[in-house]
């Protein structure tokens, strides 16, 4: 959904060159300039690679488990911020139930916005 598939190719193209970053991705035959930030590309590459699990099962569950991990990641956030436990899990629980909150983190560049969200 969205700019999954362009995502994909980008990591397949960077698999390809033995992770040295091309110049270009080859997402619909164009000849797109490879100017991503590509640490996500290399996580989600390298996951699939060592662990023998298909790109694309990477890219259906690693933007959810990077999704889950920020909620904890935003009530430590939360804590240093507000200075009392309570208000920062009633914030994280705000965060949590926010009507689609968690959408754009999972479809499409879900895989680089959720590791931006998290880090």
């Amino acid at each position: 959904m969205n700019d999954g598939g362009m995502f994909f190719r980008m990591i397949e193209d960077l698999r390809q060159n033995h992770y040295s970053l091309p110049a270009y991705t080859t997402y619909n035959n164009l000849q797109i300039p490879f100017a991503y930030p590509p640490l996500a590309f290399y996580v989600a590459g390298l996951l699939a690679d060592l662990s023998h699990v298909s790109l694309l099962k990477v890219l259906l569950w690693l933007p959810a488990l990077l999704n889950i991990a920020t909620i904890p990641a935003f009530y430590l956030l939360s804590k240093a911020v507000l200075e009392n436990q309570l208000k920062a899990a009633l914030a994280t629980l705000v965060y949590m139930l926010m009507p689609l909150s968690m959408d754009w983190f999972l479809m499409g560049g879900g895989l680089t916005r959720g590791m931006d969200s998290f880090f």
